[in-house]
């Protein structure tokens, strides 16, 4: 939902501003899971709109999404 895209960018917005250089860990729920993964992973199409409730998802039970923000060499 909107709603849910919007209190995860602003979680993102805080963790880079207060968080800077530090390790953070998050746990949640599947479709917070989903909004952090679009949004890191910067696609376009929202999980909602394509998702069925008959449908397997691939972020299984107790998963794991491990991100890293690296610094580009130059």
């Amino acid at each position: 939902t909107p709603d849910l895209d919007l209190r995860v960018r602003e979680v993102l917005a805080t963790l880079a501003r207060e968080m800077t250089g530090l390790r953070v860990v998050c746990v949640t729920h599947e479709d917070v899971m989903w909004a952090f993964r679009y949004r890191l992973g910067k696609l376009t199409v929202h999980p909602g709109l394509d998702h069925r409730e008959d449908a397997p998802s691939d972020i299984p039970h107790c998963g794991i999404l491990h991100y890293t923000r690296r610094t580009p060499a130059g």
